[in-house]
């Protein structure tokens, strides 16, 4: 993932929760990084991917960083 991708997926978070009535969180790039950093070599390794791909969603009036193995 480059870093213009961590940007854009940024963005959507900050977006949605401004959506939400919520305001970004401190740092909230920092542990968004970290997340994919330590999600994605997992997924890989479980599912034996290529890569992961990551969106944001909205679910239960929560923002949701969700991932999805790329074969």
């Amino acid at each position: 993932m480059t870093d213009a991708d961590v940007d854009a997926l940024h963005d959507k978070y900050v977006k949605a929760r401004q959506i939400l009535g919520e305001p970004a969180e401190p740092d909230s790039y920092g542990k968004l990084l970290r997340t994919i950093h330590a999600q994605a070599p997992r997924i890989m390794e479980q599912y034996k991917a290529k890569a992961v791909d990551f969106s944001i969603v909205v679910k239960d009036n929560q923002v949701i960083v969700r991932a999805k193995p790329k074969p």
